[in-house]
């Protein structure tokens, strides 16, 4: 009685690479592996700036998750979910697209990729393509976004193509 060793404890080994820790000691340390290798949603969606362009360029479809501006006195903005919120429908808000759906609005023949140095995102046009533009960014969410502003911005696509594409 009294002893603060616990017998065994599991934890996601494909977070950790541990599949077994026996001191209980250990686990301020595992928290902080887990927690270092879980992505932030802030490096899943686009910027801010990105969001508000896409806005202003048309594109209106329904995202996962929300830029909210003047949640309370206490958080000057955050990414939410719409059912996150009680009076989403009074807030300014902007669309915070991820990856996977700005991947569904561009045209199919893009595609990103990560660069050879560390945070660079690439998002370019498949080899046979005649575009001359691509995005060099720090994350695929934000090269993915250049790279729609910049098809929108020059009429390469329209907002009602984007907006088709990932309401469909």
């Amino acid at each position: 009685m009294g002893s603060y060793r616990i017998s065994r404890w599991i934890y996601p080994h494909r977070l950790t690479g541990i599949k077994w820790c026996t001191d209980p000691f250990a686990l301020p340390l595992l928290l902080k592996q887990v927690k270092n290798k879980v992505m932030k949603i802030e490096n899943q969606v686009v910027t801010i700036e990105q969001a508000k362009k896409l806005k202003e360029l048309g594109v209106t479809a329904e995202p996962l998750f929300w830029y909210v501006i003047d949640i309370d006195p206490i958080t000057p903005m955050d990414i939410i979910q719409k059912w996150q919120h009680s009076n989403f429908d009074q807030c300014e808000k902007y669309p915070a697209y991820n990856v996977s759906e700005l991947g569904v609005m561009l045209p199919n023949y893009y595609e990103s990729h990560k660069g050879a140095m560390d945070d660079t995102w690439y998002c370019v046009m498949l080899e046979g393509g005649d575009g001359e533009y691509f995005a060099i960014e720090k994350t695929e969410s934000e090269a993915r976004a250049d790279v729609l502003i910049y098809l929108l911005g020059n009429h390469l696509t329209t907002p009602e193509e984007v907006n088709k594409r990932l309401n469909s």
